[in-house]
């Protein structure tokens, strides 16, 4: 029975991994499993273009340039605690996370709404890359 259990998930998880390879260039590149962990304002360009001038799906304009490097961070550091992948991959993505997510908060408006998120997804980032070294 255990080996039966075993089995099914086994074929779940490459399953879920083939088809979280990603879409190529469409929604950043990242998967479905990977867009729907992303916060409600990354929709707008990683999930789906029916959610552009919303603004709930869309980061606020008040944050300031170089905002979309904050999607793409979260994108590699989902991919850097995946498990199935191989760790020099792992890492990679969790020191790219750390970038461009710093980028983000680099070039932040103080007056963000969301600056704590982005904070925070940057110490995450950070633990992440300090834990794969």
């Amino acid at each position: 029975m255990r080996r039966k259990i075993v089995a099914i998930l086994s074929g779940i998880m490459v399953f879920a991994e083939a088809t979280a390879q990603g879409d190529g260039g469409r929604y950043g590149g990242a998967s479905a499993l990977e867009r729907a962990q992303l916060p409600k304002y990354c929709y707008a360009y990683h999930v789906d273009k029916k959610y552009a001038g919303h603004p709930e799906y869309d980061i606020p304009r008040s944050c300031g340039p170089y905002m979309n490097h904050l999607c793409e961070g979260l994108i590699h550091l989902i991919r850097a605690q995946k498990a199935t992948v191989p760790v020099n991959q792992r890492r990679a993505n969790a020191e790219a996370a750390v970038g461009t997510v710093q980028t983000a908060l680099n070039s932040m408006n103080r007056e963000c709404p969301i600056r704590a998120d982005v904070e925070a997804a940057l110490a995450r980032a950070r633990v992440v890359w300090a834990g794969l070294r």
